[in-house]
């Protein structure tokens, strides 16, 4: 790995081999990436700011249909509502949960309650980065956030973090969310195509 850790002991943890990740019709049960998960937070546990970085390589692309789908939303509510419905294809234990202000989108909320404590710092941080690359994406730039607030200590370089994400993060919140403002939720996005996001849901039933 780029960052000097060996990850061998977390594929051997989910019995998994170099082979099968580097190939892109390999197949990894939810079992395997759990176990991953576990052993891979334990080799890492010391630089949380690697399992942000992690988050930050996840572009819509590589989610397959259900990433192709988001980037051809007309508009970043109609992209969130198709992400919810279709949860279970990306790769995150993750609960959102949309936040409202007079019938209006103006934020999607954290909710790990249901991750395993060991797991639970590390999917927060990466949801940081991997979430954050979602918008970005979908918005063809940075999406113009108001604010990202996080319910997690600051790490010693909080900065890194606004950096890469291109917004203000507020650590030690009371909650953990992305806010914008109201009018974005019906901004066209940029990629956006009605016929080409109903082929893409139809391919995900």
């Amino acid at each position: 790995m780029s960052s000097g850790i060996d990850s061998s002991p977390a594929l051997h943890a989910a019995n998994l081999e170099y082979a099968v990740i580097e190939d892109p019709n390999g197949r990894v049960s939810g079992r395997q990436e759990l176990n991953f998960q576990f052993a891979y937070v334990e080799l890492t546990g010391n630089v949380p700011e690697l399992w942000f970085r992690t988050g930050l390589r996840y572009r819509l692309p590589s989610y397959g249909p259900y990433g192709l789908v988001l980037l051809t939303a007309m508009t970043l509510r109609r992209g969130l509502e198709i992400s919810g419905r279709f949860s279970d294809l990306n790769y995150s234990l993750m609960k959102y949960i949309p936040l409202f202000g007079k019938g209006r989108m103006i934020g999607l909320m954290m909710d790990p309650s249901d991750i395993p404590e060991p797991l639970r710092a590390f999917s927060m941080h990466r949801a940081l980065g991997s979430v954050t690359t979602l918008m970005h994406d979908m918005w063809q730039g940075a999406c113009p956030l108001t604010r990202i607030e996080i319910s997690l200590p600051a790490l010693e370089q909080p900065d890194r973090y606004e950096e890469a994400l291109r917004a203000p993060v507020t650590f030690g919140a009371a909650r953990s969310a992305w806010i914008w403002p109201a009018e974005l939720e019906d901004t066209p996005l940029p990629m956006g195509d009605v016929l080409l996001e109903k082929d893409l849901r139809a391919a995900m039933r």
